[in-house]
């Protein structure tokens, strides 16, 4: 598999950092108190946009000790904004 990386497009399906709303951006983890908040333009300036948010979440916790883990013991850290957002209802099927 070729290595995904900067000005490369994401996984199908996959937000990236562009596609987030001005302002900030939590990261919070679910296994530890670990939080923490970035201006959207900071990390402009630091990643590509079209850096896919699971990869730029992978960067962003680089430094959990839990990152390398196997198993169900791995980094809880995930964007609680996003987690927040209520899924769109589905349309309905014609008939």
């Amino acid at each position: 598999m070729a290595p995904r990386g900067p000005g490369t497009l994401p996984l199908t399906g996959a937000l990236r950092l562009r596609d987030l709303p001005d302002g900030m951006v939590r990261v919070a983890c679910q296994k530890c108190d670990r939080r923490g908040q970035y201006h959207r333009r900071t990390l402009f300036a630091e990643h590509h946009p079209d850096t896919a948010l699971p990869d730029l979440l992978h960067r962003i916790a680089a430094d959990c000790p839990r990152m390398g883990e196997l198993g169900n013991d791995r980094c809880g850290a995930f964007y609680p904004d996003l987690a927040e957002t209520k899924k769109a209802e589905p349309k309905p099927r014609p008939r």
